[in-house]
């Protein structure tokens, strides 16, 4: 049994698979697949930023593999060694503004939203080499008021999850550095469906996949123990797959009928509901 210390992981831990093959595990370990090998992260989401007080938060993750935070006052830019390679005060633009969202459009340019008091998000570029931000940028087109994340996607597509006081969203946006929104994907899906359904999409190899709390071809919904597991078309049609789906499963980017999940102190690799093969978590 593998000994790390300064872990505290959960038993059933949350699971990231990343473009690059390897697993992120509960934002404290990345596990690669193949060797079933284990890699501490050091990066600054388990300590105060010094300069903010505050924890910071994982907000994504650029090709090369550098890290970006956030925290209550400043945009990090980390190293999985546990440095800080840069920080960048967040830019102020809507008067107090109450949640941040960022994505890496490449391993340069990032793109903040940042959502002011009236619900709406305002946008803004930060050049990750000379830390300087850009003029003010049309967000990318979300199907609600408030944008609460951004997944960088393949090619110019990226993920946007939205939200209102009534419903969550998530459109496929295929935006440009400029702030132009070139093409927009919307799910559709009944009003009373969004009103209730949780819903996370992963971009793989094979095309974008969605898991769903609900069926999104239906009327109504009311949640149950298994996801829904779908894949979304161009044409904007979705196509069912699966309706029994573990919670907490993520689909493989390089083969998405294979997805991993924590159980029971492990992280398991293969079909939820057949044959998988499952690692121990490190002791810490």
């Amino acid at each position: 049994m593998l000994i790390l210390t300064g872990l505290a992981l959960a038993a059933d831990p949350d699971v990231v698979w990343l473009q690059d093959g390897r697993i992120l595990v509960d934002r404290q370990l990345l596990m690669e697949p193949v060797r079933g090998a284990w890699q501490p992260l050091l990066y600054p989401t388990h300590r105060p930023h010094v300069s903010g007080g505050h924890r910071a938060l994982l907000l994504d993750i650029s090709p090369s593999g550098q890290v970006l935070l956030v925290d209550d006052t400043h945009l990090l830019l980390g190293l999985f060694d546990g440095r800080i390679a840069a920080s960048a005060p967040l830019p102020a633009l809507p008067p107090d503004p109450s949640q941040s969202a960022a994505v890496w459009l490449d391993d340069r340019h990032i793109l903040l939203a940042q959502r002011s008091d009236d619900g709406l998000s305002v946008c803004v570029t930060l050049d990750a080499q000379t830390r300087a931000w850009g003029e003010a940028v049309d967000c990318p087109d979300a199907g609600l008021a408030t944008i609460d994340r951004m997944v960088r996607g393949l090619g110019p597509w990226m993920a946007v999850y939205s939200s209102d006081a009534e419903a969550s969203d998530v459109q496929l946006v295929r935006w440009s550095a400029l702030g132009i929104t070139r093409e927009t994907l919307a799910l559709e899906v009944s009003p009373a469906v969004l009103q209730v359904a949780q819903i996370e999409l992963f971009f793989t190899k094979a095309g974008t996949r969605l898991l769903s709390t609900c069926d999104l071809l239906a009327e109504a919904c009311t949640p149950g123990e298994s996801l829904y597991y779908f894949e979304w078309l161009p044409s904007g049609e979705l196509r069912p797959f699966r309706d029994d789906i573990r919670p907490g499963a993520v689909p493989s980017p390089g083969d998405p009928a294979t997805f991993a999940w924590g159980e029971d102190g492990r992280v398991c690799i293969g079909d939820p509901s057949g044959e998988r093969r499952c690692y121990p978590l490190p002791e810490g």
